[in-house]
């Protein structure tokens, strides 16, 4: 959330997997987004707003060997708090092969 927040791309691109396995659901697609086209969209989007505060509420996290999934209810707004939203947001984490330290979005 911090790097959206300070819209750090090269940070929050490193914590996505993005290859032929990455798909995503956006509220802005009525499809499921492949890799590339989420990440253009994420920047794109990230890029158009100003003010962008986010929180996750209500947050749950179940691992299982070497996948967390993260539960939570994800508020942000725009401009101040004036635009205020929700979604709700599944996240998949797991280790890349070859780097035990490091762990990142699926």
């Amino acid at each position: 959330m911090d790097a959206c927040e300070k819209k750090d791309f090269e940070k929050l691109e490193s914590y996505h997997l993005y290859g032929p396995k990455f798909t995503k659901f956006s509220t802005e697609s009525a499809g499921r987004l492949e890799a590339e086209v989420a990440r253009k969209g994420e920047r794109d989007g990230l890029s158009a707003v100003n003010g962008l505060s986010m929180r996750a509420d209500g947050s749950k996290i179940d691992v299982f060997g070497k996948v967390g999934i993260a539960t939570f209810v994800l508020n942000y707004s725009f401009q101040g708090g004036r635009d205020e939203k929700q979604a709700k947001t599944t996240m998949v984490f797991g280790r890349r092969m070859g780097n035990e330290g490091s762990r990142t979005s699926i």
